[in-house]
């Protein structure tokens, strides 16, 4: 069965092998119990992050041109003279 892991306890579970983050403060942050966590931990050292990242829509522009949102571009013709 698939089972979609959450970006926050990925991040939590990466916080916690590298210790900067107790299990504690994980379990209490997240409200999830200690079985839980391990049981998800398990999950994705077994299956890896198989999670396609979808940012918009595919071919379409997003509006960020630069790193900055809402910037535009000039137009192919005017750059080229």
């Amino acid at each position: 069965m698939y089972r979609k892991i959450g970006r926050d306890i990925k991040i939590a579970i990466n916080l916690y092998e590298r210790g900067r983050l107790s299990l504690a403060n994980i379990l209490n942050c997240l409200e999830i119990s200690e079985r839980t966590f391990w049981c998800i931990r398990k999950l994705w050292t077994e299956t890896g992050d198989v999670v396609c990242h979808n940012h918009g829509i595919p071919g379409r522009n997003s509006g960020r041109v630069g790193g900055r949102l809402g910037a535009r571009s000039k137009p192919h013709s005017e750059s080229a003279a």
